[in-house]
């Protein structure tokens, strides 16, 4: 009886600590993923404010808004007291936000064949980050759109560059970036007549063969 009571309370222990450690690995895995921004002012568009409200984003995906709005137990905080929050539309890929660098092409390399990558439009590590250029009017032109946030992507080229996600809520990068580097821009631009490739079937050619390269290395 005793052993019974023993190896009982023995696997009542390891339950306990299993679920303990298994929704451990549960709150790490979704840290990050649920926000509550709590005591916010709310302009829903859709009539009167929401003076003092909560606005649940779980997955990046808005679930709750209003003021009667539960804050779930998983959710990370955030102290909207002095915030304002509204609904605005994403520009997902948006190209003129960006003041790339003007490129001189050396006419001499006709000649000599010895072009760059990056005269083939294959940079990659060109970052949009580094190059987005906002001002107050050209903000102002996006608010009357409706449109607030932007995901800003160099567009010259074949593997054009890093793309960036900015709030269009000011116009200095550093406290507006959303994301940083987000994806890897690829275009079709195509070449001149001495330089590869030079068609558009030349450009397919190569992404295939740039993307098998890199699966090959992974």
């Amino acid at each position: 009886m005793a052993k019974n009571l023993f190896k009982t309370g023995m696997a009542i222990c390891m339950s306990l600590l299993l679920a303990s450690y298994l929704s451990q690995l549960y709150s790490q895995d979704d840290l990050h993923r649920v926000y509550a921004v709590k005591d916010c002012r709310i302009d829903t568009r859709a009539g009167s404010l929401i003076e003092k409200g909560t606005v649940v984003i779980r997955g990046g995906l808005i679930e709750a808004v209003g003021a009667q709005v539960a804050v779930p137990a998983d959710a990370e905080v955030i102290d909207g007291s002095t915030l304002t929050v509204y609904p605005g539309l994403t520009d997902a890929l948006c190209k003129s936000l960006l003041k790339l660098p003007e490129r001189k092409f050396d006419p001499t390399k006709i000649y000599t064949g010895e072009y760059t990558e990056e005269d083939r439009g294959i940079t990659p590590e060109f970052k949009a980050f580094d190059y987005f250029e906002i001002t107050k009017s050209v903000l102002e032109k996006y608010h009357k759109a409706g449109i607030t946030t932007a995901q800003v992507i160099p567009e010259r080229g074949i593997f054009t560059g890093q793309a960036s996600v900015f709030s269009l809520s000011g116009t200095e990068k550093n406290k507006t970036v959303i994301l940083k580097d987000t994806s890897l821009g690829v275009g079709f631009s195509v070449g001149g007549f001495t330089l590869y490739p030079s068609s558009l079937m030349g450009v397919v050619a190569l992404l295939r063969q740039e993307l098998s390269d890199a699966s090959y290395f992974d």
